[in-house]
Formats: C-alpha cells, structure tokens, sequence
C-alpha cells in the first residue's frame, strides 16, 4: 500500500506553483488578480447573473448575461471598485480591453464553471417561467371552459316561446324580443352535431348580413 501524503505537503506545492494571487499591469495601473475565489462568492456570481438575465416582470433578456458576468467577475477577482452606475460598467467591461488584460490571470476551469451554471441557471428558470405561464393560461381556459358548460345548461330547457313569454311578462321596456330568441337559439344550435349556427332571420327579405 502506498504511503499517505500529509496535506501540508500539497499546501506547500500549491503555494510554490499556484499563488492565490496575481498582478496585471494595465495601462500604468497595477491591479491584484485573484486565481480563484470562494465557492460562496461563486454562487453569488451565478444568482446575480441569473436576476440580471430577467426583467422585473419576469421577461428574459439575454443580452444582459455576458454583461453581467465581466462586471461580477472583475468585481469578484480583482480589486478595482466597479461603479454602480450600469453605464460605467457598460464603458469598463465593453468599451476597454481590462477583461482580455485580467481573465488569464484567472483560474479558466472556475471562469468556465461559473459561465456554465449561469447558463444553466438561466435555462432553468426560463423553463420554470414557461411551465408557469402554461399552467396559468390552462386555469384560465378550463375556468372558460366550465363557465360555458354552466350557461349551456341554464338554456338547455329554455325554448324560445319560453324566451318570448318571459319578455311579456315583464313588460315593454324597449327590449327587443327577437334578438333576444335569435341568441338563445343561437346558443342552442352550438350543440349540434354538425356545429352549424342557424340564424332565424336569414330567409327575411328585410335581413341583410349576418
């Protein structure tokens, strides 16, 4: 069996072959590169970039993903203070070459990871939002669907002498009795076999359209 290696062994390669930090020289300015950083400031680079990805009432935009990635990186792994100011950021990481100048200095597995789960985080919540929207717009046409079927059955019963009954015996209040037959007849013929509304009126020599 082979022999155990104490950690501290490693600790010392580590240091000796893979400094925590590096310095860039950027136009005259010296700026501290960290390698790696925390798995906990990882994730916090991945929901940041995940919250940017989407508006506030929940549309994606992507155009704000690769945007969101430099300006939390260069944040995360140097020590320059980045500006809130979004169009300062925009300026930094776009309209300059400091990303080309740091991202070497930076660990490629980790930037490629943290690439990687943006991605698929945002992937998952666009899913999530669409399921969303499906189940929502469901609720809604089984809601319609279901108020239908109710008023279908309130004139399942109801003939149009019935109709024009009622209208007489509420009075003349200036409804019109045949447009009124014309919709429960209507309403009636939607469930028919072969789906067909018939209109009343369409042999009347006075009716013209439909």
């Amino acid at each position: 069996m082979s022999k155990r290696i104490a950690f501290d062994n490693i600790t010392e390669i580590m240091n000796d072959y893979y400094p925590e930090t590096d310095t860039v020289e950027w136009r005259g300015v010296e700026i501290t590169v960290r390698r790696i950083i925390p798995i906990e400031w990882m994730s916090e680079i991945v929901k940041r970039v995940e919250n940017s990805c989407f508006s506030d009432d929940g549309e994606f935009t992507p155009e704000t993903m690769e945007f969101g990635i430099r300006v939390c990186v260069i944040a995360a792994y140097t020590n320059i203070d980045i500006p809130l100011d979004m169009e300062l950021q925009n300026r930094l990481v776009f309209g300059t070459d400091l990303w080309d100048a740091v991202v070497p200095a930076i660990s490629g597995t980790q930037l490629q990871e943290i690439y990687s789960c943006s991605m698929r985080r945002v992937q998952a919540r666009t899913e999530a939002n669409r399921a969303e929207f499906e189940h929502e717009i469901k609720k809604a046409t089984d809601m319609i669907a279901e108020l239908g079927e109710k008023i279908g059955d309130m004139f399942n019963d109801i003939t149009p002498e019935d109709v024009k009954k009622m209208i007489a015996a509420i009075g003349e209040n200036g409804i019109d009795e045949d447009r009124l037959v014309q919709a429960v007849v209507a309403e009636q013929n939607k469930t028919r076999g072969n789906n067909v509304i018939d209109f009343p009126m369409a042999e009347d020599a006075d009716h013209e359209g439909v």
